[in-house]
């Protein structure tokens, strides 16, 4: 894990078997697995390649093909959207303060 540049607390707690899996709502685990999903789906920007957001034509097209996130009513489906936003954007956020 050191080798692959994980952090010390998380280097601890995977030897000494502390949970450290982040707690989602039910009602937020879908938003999850879409962001997760589109992982690959950043955009790039200038030289230094800083991301500024995600491709959402392809997030689309992910969301497509997840059987889950199909069979969600279309209110349903747009609150996945806001929060996938929401989650860009604490993501850029977190991103950025590092740079």
């Amino acid at each position: 894990m050191e080798a692959m540049g994980a952090p010390p607390e998380a280097i601890e707690a995977a030897t000494t078997g502390i949970d450290t899996t982040p707690d989602i709502q039910p009602g937020n685990l879908m938003t999850v697995q879409v962001f997760f999903a589109v992982s690959t789906q950043w955009v790039h920007a200038g030289m230094s390649g800083v991301r500024v957001g995600l491709n959402y034509p392809a997030v689309e097209a992910r969301c497509r093909v997840m059987p889950d996130y199909q069979a969600l009513e279309l209110d349903e489906q747009n609150l996945i959207w806001s929060g996938l936003q929401r989650m860009e954007k604490a993501a850029l956020e977190v991103w950025r303060s590092k740079d």
